[in-house]
């Protein structure tokens, strides 16, 4: 194994190194970050090559930064981009990963105290973070899909054999209230444009997952009072969970 990357030297599995030699040192190829507004700047310097990194957002959710993966770097720059999509109310830590060549280098560990924007978001995805709005989640209905498949009869077996695949994500409704005209008219807006969205409820761990990326169909708006001094309104979504789309737009 290699110099830095032999097990005891600088090289923990996980931590600095990786197996087959390589990996880097402390005080290099650093990651670092700040929350602003809910957004996270993530920095990324000191690379002991030109190649391409990718950061994984570790906890709470395991996803990789859609506007950090596999992005070309080289040693002298100093790149710096946004996690637009940030659990709310979670522990959050970052790591960076380091590709050259065949050799994989392993940044330090960013941890940043959790964020609470004081209400759900609903966040545009294409383009990245360009339109954020506070909403309040009031239901999300689910119901899974059938796992497709059938049964095939084989010669000379008594019983068929199944043939079938794995289940599909799930598809349901959301029903977000907003509190006044502007607001609904700025979540139709976002929704017109036919992109992907992210849900991240304010508190995740109440049965939602702290980052939903849902396609949506179909929209209906409800007055919830008739009296003409309340503009509470409910906006129903029918949604399909996605996986995070590609990224584009944003720093």
């Amino acid at each position: 194994m290699g110099t830095y990357g032999s097990l005891g030297t600088y090289g923990s599995l996980g931590t600095y190194g990786s197996l087959g030699g390589g990996g880097t040192p402390p005080g290099d190829f650093t990651l670092s970050g700040v929350a602003v507004d809910g957004i996270v700047e993530l920095t990324i310097e000191d690379a002991p090559g030109v190649g391409t990194v990718t950061v994984t957002r570790t906890a709470p959710d395991g996803r990789n930064v859609r506007s950090l993966i596999d992005v070309a770097i080289d040693t002298d720059d100093v790149l710096t981009r946004n996690d637009y999509e940030v659990p709310q109310n979670v522990a959050l830590t970052y790591v960076a990963t380091l590709t050259v060549g065949s050799t994989e280098y392993v940044s330090n560990t960013l941890t940043l105290p959790a964020i609470d924007s004081g209400s759900d978001l609903l966040v545009s995805v294409n383009p990245a973070g360009l339109v954020r709005l506070e909403v309040t989640v009031a239901s999300q209905v689910e119901q899974a899909l059938e796992a497709t498949g059938t049964a095939a009869a084989v010669l000379n077996e008594e019983l068929p054999i199944p043939l079938t695949n794995v289940r599909s994500t799930w598809v349901g409704s959301v029903s977000l209230v907003v509190w006044n005209d502007t607001d609904r008219d700025d979540v139709l807006d976002l929704l017109s444009s036919g992109h992907p969205v992210a849900l991240i409820p304010r508190y995740p761990d109440y049965g939602t997952q702290a980052v939903e990326y849902l396609s949506v169909s179909g929209v209906s708006v409800s007055r919830i009072s008739t009296l003409p001094s309340n503009s509470v309104s409910a906006i129903d979504l029918e949604a399909i969970s996605i996986a995070a789309p590609t990224y584009y737009g944003g720093a």
